[in-house]
């Protein structure tokens, strides 16, 4: 995935090959919804998750790159230091969110460790985190990804830039 990612954002742009990764994804939980129980839907619906993925991950830090040039562009200041430390913040906190909240919702529906069989609220709470959760997540970055304009603009916001920072004759 990581090597047609390129390619296919030549061709379609970083915005619409990340969204395009992203409906991937949906429809691997789609494929996890049909049968939550079956080993074989969720290790097709897993791939189908996994890969989907993998575009957002190439584009993440141009996107981010994208934005410091806009910044520079809109507000006349290059604040790169202080946009990587709040991306980096931002999946710090993220990171450390995402990692309690499964301890919460396991802790919440009774999650037995080392328990032969689990209880239904806990196989449920499974399932939410499994295929539910990431879903919305899919869906609501997808929505979020669309409102980006920025790919359309950047030419010119370099263009522009350049003619900035090069010395007046």
């Amino acid at each position: 995935m990581f090597a047609i990612s390129v390619p296919i954002i030549k061709r379609w742009g970083q915005r619409n090959t990340a969204v395009v990764g992203l409906i991937v994804g949906i429809v691997g939980s789609v494929v996890r919804i049909i049968d939550p129980h079956s080993i074989t839907i969720g290790v097709i619906g897993s791939a189908l998750q996994s890969f989907a993925m993998i575009p957002l991950m190439v584009v993440m830090m141009p996107l981010i790159t994208s934005t410091i040039e806009y910044g520079e562009w809109k507000h006349g200041q290059r604040i790169v230091g202080l946009t990587n430390s709040i991306n980096s913040l931002g999946n710090k906190v993220g990171t450390a969110l995402g990692t309690a909240l499964i301890g919460w919702l396991l802790a919440w529906g009774h999650f037995q460790e080392g328990a032969a069989v689990q209880t239904e609220s806990a196989n449920s709470i499974i399932i939410v985190m499994g295929i539910y959760v990431p879903l919305v997540l899919y869906i609501i970055m997808a929505v979020l990804l669309c409102f980006y304009s920025l790919e359309k603009q950047y030419t010119r916001i370099l263009d522009d830039l350049s003619k900035r920072r090069s010395p007046i004759e």
